[in-house]
């Protein structure tokens, strides 16, 4: 598998069988290229054999996560009549695009849904927390988000930045975004293990945001970090 950058959006080209393992791999790939927020992720499956078609369920899938966050749109290119006739089978098109050539995938991104978006690299120290809430507060004052959401967010970032200073023992970027009605939170460190709910050190806080947030994940960044994003 490789991939590239063409007109914003990466491209990415896996090869050989699509396969329990190789599934994982690519999903994970997937989920990593999204997090640097390009135009598009285009997936060129034209190398991809498929023995299972069940296994071409990982396309709605990770259209569904990506369009939640970071609002990235997911686009197939396929050449090969072979594997245009298995998506056809799986009638692929009903989830995302599928397009018979690159250029033509590049023109079907369309223009972005409207967002506002703020990031901040946080202060290191004491200062941390606050510095956090108060720049959520303060953008979704701005944005005119009502103050029952605008709370929830103020008290998911802070337990997002809490649980990544304890974990990742590293100065943690946050990010915030409004798009289409959603409000994002999100916060990256150096750190690449996933937070988890078992974990007792940090279930308390990440129990909030599960409480609090539509849903919530996490994805692994190129840096070798990653980035807990939550989404109300």
């Amino acid at each position: 598998m490789y991939w590239w950058h063409h007109h914003g959006a990466v491209v990415v080209v896996p090869q050989g069988l699509l396969d329990g393992d190789s599934y994982r791999k690519l999903r994970t790939t997937l989920f990593m290229l999204a997090a640097e927020e390009p135009r598009a992720v285009l997936v060129d499956v034209d190398g991809l054999r498929v023995v299972r078609p069940v296994v071409l369920a990982l396309f709605p899938a990770v259209r569904n996560h990506l369009a939640t966050w970071p609002g990235v749109p997911l686009l197939l290119v396929a050449t090969r009549p072979e594997i245009r006739e298995q998506l056809a089978d799986y009638y692929m098109a009903r989830y995302l695009p599928v397009h018979t050539e690159l250029g033509a995938a590049v023109a079907g991104i369309g223009e972005p849904p409207a967002r506002e978006l703020a990031r901040i690299v946080l202060p290191a120290g004491a200062a941390t927390l606050e510095a956090a809430r108060t720049f959520v507060g303060s953008h979704c004052d701005r944005w005119q988000v009502p103050d029952d959401r605008a709370n929830d967010a103020i008290l998911v970032a802070g337990e997002l930045v809490e649980n990544a200073i304890h974990h990742a023992h590293s100065t943690p970027a946050l990010r915030v975004e409004l798009r289409a009605g959603t409000l994002t939170v999100a916060v990256y460190d150096g750190e690449p293990d996933a937070p988890r709910l078992a974990d007792p050190a940090g279930a308390q806080g990440l129990t909030a945001v599960d409480r609090l947030c539509r849903t919530w994940g996490s994805t692994a960044t190129s840096d070798g970090g990653k980035v807990v994003w939550a989404a109300l």
